[in-house]
């Protein structure tokens, strides 16, 4: 059919002029599957734009954050739109390392795990979080969590946080592949013009594998957030911009393929 567009959950659907916009939202919350493979984004932006009502190509707005979170498949992993019934698989991957012990970075534990899945599902709802977890394709099974947050549509600009892997995957290249795929969808889907990354000072794992993805350090955030235990935590701050992306997403790709 003239105008049809695939590549999205294998599907074939007509092109964004001819869809109406409740269409096209209930569609994608249903069936949003958004292929990555070493950066092609198989025109998954066109049903971006057809949620501005005068086809414009910045794609980040209200709407957008609020219903359009679509699984992002990889090569080894899938990240997942987080969902209540995902609390069981999130037990059983921090349970790898019991990372609800860490006082660097906030893991859900038995005690927690529904006050953090609801609170990530608050922030999806009023549009300035978009949460996922982290499953490997070989298995089926969950081994961590991440998401965009601090979501600012008017400025094009989002964190990547929040992430944490099971300790048997760390180190495994599936961190490299989930980076990939939120940042390709930031900057070729959502078109940001800034993604940035903060970590705890004390946490060097954190903070190296930040620098392995390409980002460059901004500074020190001095008291950035009070946590869990009461301490309260100075932060470095790390960013990619829009110019420097092709050159990040080169890198990326022949860190994936190698």
């Amino acid at each position: 059919m003239k105008g049809a567009v695939t590549g999205v959950s294998g599907l074939s659907t007509m092109a964004p002029m001819f869809i109406e916009d409740c269409c096209l939202r209930y569609w994608w919350r249903r069936a949003g599957r958004c292929y990555v493979a070493f950066g092609l984004i198989k025109r998954a932006a066109v049903f971006y734009d057809a949620l501005s009502c005068h086809g414009s190509r910045h794609a980040m707005n209200d709407n957008a954050a609020q219903f359009l979170q679509p699984t992002l498949v990889g090569m080894t992993v899938e990240l997942l739109p987080l969902q209540p019934e995902h609390a069981a698989g999130l037990l059983d991957a921090a349970a790898d390392g019991q990372l609800w012990n860490m006082t660097l970075t906030v893991v859900p534990g038995p005690e927690t795990v529904d006050s953090y899945i609801t609170k990530a599902l608050e922030g999806r709802q009023a549009g300035t979080v978009m949460p996922f977890v982290i499953v490997r394709r070989d298995t089926g099974s969950i081994v961590g969590c991440t998401r965009f947050w601090k979501i600012d549509a008017a400025n094009r600009k989002m964190e990547i946080g929040h992430t944490w892997l099971s300790q048997s995957v760390q180190r495994s290249g599936i961190n490299t592949e989930a980076k990939y795929l939120l940042l390709s969808h930031a900057f070729d889907v959502m078109n940001a013009v800034r993604v940035q990354f903060t970590t705890d000072e004390l946490n060097e794992k954190s903070r190296a594998a930040i620098l392995r993805i390409g980002a460059k350090l901004e500074g020190v955030v001095r008291h950035e957030r009070i946590m869990p235990d009461g301490r309260k935590r100075n932060s470095i701050r790390f960013s990619i911009i829009d110019t420097e992306w092709p050159e990040v997403k080169m890198m990326l790709e022949q860190k994936i393929a190698g």
